[in-house]
């Protein structure tokens, strides 16, 4: 995020915000002191993005990427252990993938 060619270390936390909202906090091991928070996953990486971008000797006219799959919650593990999170079912407008809520037909596996 700050020099060119080198890798950074990102740490992904998901925190509880207001109103039962949550926020996402993405640390960056180049500058531990200034994290980036946002109320989105992907705000929080797009802004990672752009500074990339920014000093990049190429650089990109758009830059698009999915915070939802950086933060690892894409990963079939992890949507298993979140559906099974105590209130997990008051998400009421979420498919759940692995748990069956009555009422429900379980999904097939595509």
């Amino acid at each position: 995020m700050f020099n060119r060619g080198q890798r950074a270390e990102y740490t992904c936390e998901i925190l509880e915000g207001v109103d039962n909202k949550p926020l996402y906090r993405v640390t960056c091991s180049e500058d531990p002191d200034n994290p980036i928070v946002r109320d989105s996953s992907s705000g929080c990486w797009v802004y990672i993005c752009n500074r990339i971008n920014d000093i990049a000797e190429v650089k990109k006219q758009k830059v698009t990427i999915s915070g939802t799959e950086r933060f690892g919650l894409l990963e079939p593990n992890v949507v298993k252990i979140l559906e099974y999170l105590p209130d997990a079912e008051k998400c009421y407008k979420y498919k759940f993938k692995h748990r069956v809520l009555e009422g429900q037909t379980p999904q097939e596996e595509p």
